[in-house]
């Protein structure tokens, strides 16, 4: 599956932007004008947009928080996701924590770039 969904516009630069649902296991999202989109900034040398489903909020974590996806997450999902947090009182919402380097590395995505 294309991982390249296009570019975007923001504060008079234009972007690539990625879906990387496919490399995640996960169906392509398909483009929609409300789409949210999280710029990353400090990947090496370039800019880049990816696409995501929703932004609940910003959640600050200590790294002692962080717990390893073993068994929690797919194993086709798991080489990308470097840890989980579970939040809340109840410990019921579970956040995924992705290694973006790992993520930007997959075969899928470096054909592209």
């Amino acid at each position: 599956a294309d991982i390249f969904s296009g570019v975007f516009h923001l504060r008079g630069e234009i972007y690539p932007l990625v879906d990387v649902s496919p490399v995640l296991g996960l169906p392509p999202k398909k483009i929609q004008p409300d789409d949210m989109v999280i710029l990353l900034d400090d990947m090496s040398d370039f800019v880049i947009g990816m696409l995501v489903d929703k932004i609940h909020s910003v959640l600050p974590f200590l790294p002692a928080e962080q717990k390893m996806p073993r068994g929690i997450v797919s194993k086709q999902m798991e080489s990308f996701v470097k840890g989980v947090l579970y939040y809340h009182q109840d410990k019921q919402q579970v956040v995924h924590i992705l290694d973006l380097n790992s993520l930007f590395r997959a075969k899928q995505l470096v054909a592209h770039y």
